[in-house]
C-alpha cells in the first residue's frame, strides 16, 4: 500500500533543471522529514532544512500535536545521508547524465563534511551555514554559496581549508559572520567573492587560484587578511573594495594580471611578492599608510 508523503513547499528559483530529484519546477523536493506547522485544513509542510520559513507564513503553530518537531533530526545528519545517495546514484550514471544537488534556502549545520567529495554541481544559495568543516572536501563541478550566511554555535570560523573546487566557486554576497578561513585549498575554476561581507578574519594563505579571481563590488574586510604565499595564476580582481587592516600578501605569486582598484586603511604588506604580468593600479587606489614591496620582483 502507498502512503502519500507530503512535500515540503519552499519555493525557490534554484530548484529547476537536472536537479537530484527534482521535477523541474521550483518547488523543494524533500518529502521525508516534513512537518505540518500549520492545521488539518489549512496545513504548511516544511522540511527540516526549510522550517524556518514556516515562521514567516500565517497560521503556524509549530508543529501539529502528535507529530516530531524537526529539531529532533540532526540536520547535518540527514544531509550527508541526503548526498551520499546523490553520489551513488550519480555513480550509476554517464557523466553527462549526471544531476545537480541543488538545495537552496536551507538552514543547517556543515559539521562532519571533512574529505567529503561532492560529484556534481551542488547549490546552497541563501542557506544559513554554521559550524562549517569543509576541510579537504572536494568540489568536483560547481560550487554555489550565493547570498549564504555563514555563522556559528560552537566554532567561530568556516573551515575551507586543504579543499578542492575543481569547477567554479560562487560565494557572491556571502555573509561571513565568523572567521573565513581557505588556508591551502585550490580553486581550479573561477574563484567569485564579489559583494562579500566578511566580518572577521579571513585566510587564503598558500591557497592555489588557477583562473580567475573576484574580489569585487563593496567588499569590506574588516579583520585581518592574509595572502601569504598564495599564487593567483588567472585573471585577478581585488577592485571596489577596502581592507580595514592591513592585508598581508608576503611572498604571494601573482602569475597574471591585477586589477587593483581599493582602499588601503592601513596600508599592505607585499614582501617578497612577485608580479609576472601587468599590474594596473587605478586611480581611485588608497594606501593610508606605509606599503611593503622588500624583496618583490616586477
Amino acid at each position: 500500500m502507498n502512503v502519500h508523503k507530503p512535500r515540503c513547499t519552499f519555493k525557490h528559483d534554484r530548484f529547476y533543471g537536472n536537479n537530484y530529484k527534482g521535477d523541474g519546477t521550483k518547488q523543494c523536493w524533500m518529502t521525508d522529514y516534513v512537518v505540518n506547522y500549520g492545521t488539518e485544513d489549512n496545513p504548511l509542510y516544511y522540511c527540516q532544512f526549510h522550517k524556518e520559513k514556516a515562521r514567516d507564513k500565517e497560521g503556524y503553530l509549530s508543529a501539529c500535536p502528535g507529530q516530531p518537531d524537526c529539531s529532533d533530526f540532526k540536520s547535518e545528519i540527514v544531509l550527508k545521508k541526503l548526498l551520499a545517495a546523490w553520489n551513488e546514484e550519480n555513480k550509476s550514471l554517464p557523466s553527462y547524465n549526471h544531476k545537480t544537488f541543488a538545495l537552496p534556502g536551507i538552514s543547517c549545520k556543515g559539521r562532519g563534511f571533512e574529505g567529503f567529495e561532492f560529484s556534481e554541481s551542488v547549490i546552497f544559495d541563501d542557506s544559513f551555514f554554521y559550524d562549517v568543516e569543509f576541510k579537504k572536501t572536494i568540489f568536483r563541478k560547481e560550487a554555489s554559496f550565493k547570498k549564504v550566511m555563514f555563522t556559528c554555535n560552537n566554532r567561530n570560523e568556516a573551515y575551507f581549508c586543504e579543499a578542492q573546487f575543481e569547477g567554479d566557486a560562487r560565494f557572491d554576497d556571502a555573509v561571513f559572520k565568523v572567521d573565513m578561513l581557505f588556508e591551502s585549498a585550490k580553486f581550479s575554476g573561477e574563484a567569485s567573492f564579489m559583494g562579500c561581507q566578511l566580518q572577521k578574519k579571513a585566510c587564503f594563505k598558500k591557497v592555489q587560484f588557477n583562473s580567475r579571481v573576484r574580489f569585487e563590488d563593496e567588499i569590506d574586510f574588516l579583520g585581518e587578511t592574509s595572502f601569504e604565499k598564495t599564487v593567483f595564476s588567472g585573471y585577478t580582481e581585488f577592485t571596489g573594495i577596502t581592507f580595514q587592516k592591513k592585508p598581508n600578501y608576503e611572498s604571494s605569486h601573482f602569475k597574471c594580471d591585477l586589477n587593483l582598484r581599493a582602499i588601503f586603511k592601513e596600508g599592505a604588506h607585499f614582501d617578497f611578492a612577485h608580479f609576472d604580468k601587468v599590474v594596473n593600479i587605478y586611480a581611485n587606489t588608497r594606501f593610508e599608510d606605509a606599503v611593503g614591496f622588500k624583496g618583490g620582483g616586477f
